[in-house]
């Protein structure tokens, strides 16, 4: 491996000491199959914990769980590579659900993408067409063997699954209580796929109309934006395009600011009564 190889990168990787590291993907499985199988048509499906350097928020954790799928074999094509990513993003999502390939830059593969299943937590699933010299490396004749690879975050797929807000949830460890309290904190917004409603009311910049759910969540997707229900008891419920995770940033740092204005400043001089200073001390216990 090359000095200067993204893979040796001391800001993306856990060292444990010069010569041993966590692995950041799961493709080290991959490069051995093919050692081991030169020349041979390959269907491989891995799947495993790894380990990145990442700054953790709602949409990133330094440790996550990697799925990754592989297929080598004669006139393999990008059509493949979109139609299988295709199928296997509807069967957990829906038919319906949004899908976007972006092209995008990896050494091992060419040409590669990123796809995108319409909202936040799904952008950036790595794909592409195994790079030539990556078969060669391997023992595979690449003028008559192709292959594709991609790699799913799981963690990214649940969240969409299942709604989950924020990442770190998969890996925290909370009482009941402040689980409960959590859930019952965000049980009034509905985003995205949560959204079940036929017809919404969205509200776009200045424009109001009626659309359908689908047509309003491909409108979310191709703003990179979220669709946010800000009233779903309206008939029709009324959604909005945002960005999610600034919109909660936003909301928290209100109520934080309310909750500090309703303190009140109490200061105890030296000269004061007794019957004030009981006074006072009601005010600070309550």
């Amino acid at each position: 491996m090359p000095p200067e190889h993204p893979a040796r990168d001391m800001h993306d990787n856990f060292y444990l000491d010069t010569n041993l590291l966590l692995r950041t993907h799961t493709s080290n499985t991959q490069i051995r199959i093919m050692e081991n199988n030169p020349n041979q048509e390959l269907k491989v499906i891995t799947a495993g914990k790894v380990y990145r350097r990442d700054e953790d928020d709602a949409t990133h954790t330094h440790q996550f769980t990697q799925v990754e799928g592989f297929v080598v074999g004669r006139d393999i094509s990008f059509s493949h590579l979109k139609g299988t990513l295709e199928l296997v993003l509807q069967e957990l999502f829906g038919a319906d659900h949004p899908i976007r390939f972006r092209p995008s830059y990896f050494p091992f593969t060419e040409p590669s993408v990123e796809v995108d299943a319409q909202c936040i937590p799904c952008r950036g699933q790595g794909a592409g067409l195994i790079h030539p010299q990556v078969l060669k490396n391997c023992g595979f004749d690449s003028q008559k063997f192709t292959g594709l690879a991609f790699g799913l975050g799981v963690e990214r797929l649940l969240m969409i699954k299942y709604g989950v807000e924020d990442i770190r949830h998969f890996y925290e460890i909370k009482s009941n209580g402040s689980a409960k309290k959590k859930k019952s904190e965000n049980a009034s917004y509905l985003v995205n796929e949560n959204i079940r409603f036929p017809r919404v009311l969205l509200i776009e910049e200045e424009e109001k109309k009626i659309v359908s759910r689908q047509e309003a969540l491909a409108r979310a997707h191709k703003s990179n934006l979220d669709l946010l229900c800000v009233a779903p008891a309206a008939t029709p419920p009324v959604c909005k395009l945002v960005n999610y995770q600034k919109y909660l940033f936003t909301l928290n740092k209100k109520k934080k600011k309310t909750k500090e204005g309703a303190h009140k400043d109490i200061r105890i001089s030296f000269a004061i009564a007794e019957s004030d200073l009981q006074v006072k001390l009601r005010q600070i216990k309550q």
